[in-house]
């Protein structure tokens, strides 16, 4: 329940799906300490369109934590490999 009190202030209790999950998680997730979130979604995935909106909200209420949403259609893009070594300094674990 903790997670659905988190996403309250910007989304309804009523509204079901992944998108309050994800709003709500990632709210968890900046109060237990975590250094970023990637936002992972399918192209045209309506609640993560959704949460991707509230997400860049949520980062500025809750102090500009690192974040980094990405899109996939299924294709292989040389941006996606670029923009998670940008992300992750250290490199990510591909």
């Amino acid at each position: 329940m903790e997670v659905l009190d988190y996403a309250a202030p910007y989304l309804h209790n009523t509204f079901e799906g992944e998108a309050i999950l994800t709003v709500g998680k990632a709210i968890d997730f900046v109060k237990k300490g975590l250094a970023g979130i990637v936002a992972v979604m399918p192209f045209t995935c309506m609640p993560g369109t959704i949460s991707q909106a509230l997400l860049k909200r949520v980062k500025e209420e809750e102090g500009g934590f690192p974040f980094l949403n990405m899109v996939y259609d299924g294709t292989e893009q040389a941006s996606t490999h670029t923009r998670l070594e940008a992300f992750c300094p250290s490199g990510p674990a591909i």
